[in-house]
């Protein structure tokens, strides 16, 4: 029998609703003068069913307040439309990093995104913390979870408020004995699911790759990310990456996906955090970009993200070992991916992890720019950067990278350290659990 006709349409968003798009003035970390009085300007979006009536206004919420008011009258905007909106503001007169956070109201009712602006003041140290969002807790409607080898340690994943399991699974691969397991063990399952690299962007071939996912949303799969990494020639045949092709990829996907499961949940393949170089590799933000163009947002739930290589803490935007690209910092990559992606969709991160080496041999020589983190600063950093995201408004889902893989090949070599970034360390020990019940709990 011929399966129905399923026209796509991007997500359902509630009635009253606000996306960031951009910085149109002072962006993070702009310097400063003691007193100085500036314009803070954002271009926001109403994503939301209805209109913005007359009152909606601008309210300050939370951090630096700057001199502002309570608030600014915003008036009415049509759903679907974009402006400009503006707060004026003088900077304080201490040197020091401040943030202040804005959202919008209308009819006593909080609604939509977070915006914030940050500012560095005089003679205001660097690198400077983003301020911690208050009560050091996640909320809402984030959940985090984590990529695992087996479910062997899901008592410890629940400890730490997991409420998700990862696993990756090849083109053909029976999903349902992993689906039923995860839910017998009371968590969500996300399937990263990957397929012939040098077949990708053959049609035929998509058609293939959406059918099998078809059966994993019909199965019960709570979340299906679409392939992997497709910016980099490891995983698409090299002289065919192009987001529109992917983007073609990821149509046929959501179609098949939703006609089995409209409840399953659809994030795109997140991309390898990279430089523009092609044909090899494509820059993750010029290939969102791309794929943005192509229409992506009409085929997603959720915009795949990894983060896998940081030495600072998440809130820490500047002065790592590594150099200064957006790649090796949380809020580099948050940013940069609501940015490119105009703020339209949520962002899922499906790798999300700090390496350590500690209770190991020597890191492998491409991954010696972590040889100084240690198993304290995993935890910590994984815990401060499930609170920073739950309350960026940005992120919808966070998996963390890994519970308990157990490959580590040893340097100087090159080689995959994969279980210094498990948090079930060597002995069974899990400080990361511990952090991170401290925040979920």
């Amino acid at each position: 029998t011929s399966t129905p006709a399923f026209t796509p349409t991007p997500p359902p968003a509630g009635c009253m609703d606000a996306a960031y798009l951009a910085d149109v003035t002072i962006p993070d970390y702009t310097p400063l003068e003691k007193g100085e009085v500036f314009t803070k300007t954002w271009r926001v979006q109403n994503t939301g069913t209805c209109d913005w009536p007359a009152d909606t206004q601008l309210v300050f919420s939370e951090g630096h307040q700057m001199s502002a008011p309570d608030s600014v009258a915003i008036g009415p905007l049509a759903a679907g439309d974009s402006a400009e909106v503006s707060v004026e503001m003088a900077a304080p007169e201490g040197d020091d990093i401040y943030q202040g956070v804005w959202r919008f109201a209308s009819g006593g009712q909080i609604f939509g995104t977070y915006l914030t602006v940050v500012i560095r003041v005089g003679d205001a140290p660097t690198p400077a913390p983003v301020a911690p969002p208050p009560g050091g807790h996640i909320g809402g409607g984030f959940e985090i979870g984590g990529h695992v080898a087996n479910l062997g340690n899901a008592a410890q994943m629940h400890y730490a408020g997991m409420t998700w399991a990862k696993v990756q699974l090849y083109h053909g691969t029976d999903a349902s004995s992993v689906i039923a397991e995860a839910h017998a063990n009371g968590l969500k399952i996300l399937i990263g699911a990957v397929g012939d690299a040098s077949r990708a962007a053959d049609p035929g071939y998509q058609e293939e790759f959406a059918a099998w996912l078809g059966t994993m949303a019909a199965a019960g799969a709570d979340a299906i990310e679409v392939w992997n990494e497709p910016n980099i020639d490891r995983e698409w045949a090299q002289g065919q990456i192009d987001p529109a092709a992917y983007t073609e990829m990821l149509r046929r996907a959501y179609i098949a996906i939703k006609n089995n499961n409209p409840a399953t949940m659809v994030v795109s393949a997140a991309l390898s955090p990279t430089w523009h170089n092609p044909p090899f590799h494509w820059g993750d933000d010029v290939y969102l970009r791309g794929m943005v163009a192509a229409g992506a947002a009409n085929y997603v739930d959720c915009y795949g993200i990894h983060y896998n290589s940081g030495t600072t803490p998440p809130s820490q935007t500047s002065g790592a070992i590594t150099g200064d690209h957006y790649s090796w910092y949380f809020w580099g990559m948050v940013n940069t991916y609501w940015n490119a992606s105009g703020g339209t969709r949520p962002l899922c991160f499906t790798e999300l992890g700090y390496l350590s080496g500690e209770g190991y041999c020597e890191l492998p020589s491409n991954f010696g720019w972590a040889a100084n983190t240690t198993v304290a600063q995993q935890a910590a950093w994984l815990a401060e950067a499930a609170v920073l995201a739950s309350n960026s408004g940005k992120v919808r889902l966070m998996i963390i990278w890994n519970v308990n893989f157990s490959r580590y090949d040893c340097g100087p070599a090159p080689g995959d350290p994969q279980a210094g970034y498990a948090i079930i360390r060597p002995g069974g020990g899990c400080p990361a659990c511990d952090a991170l019940h401290n925040v979920t709990h």
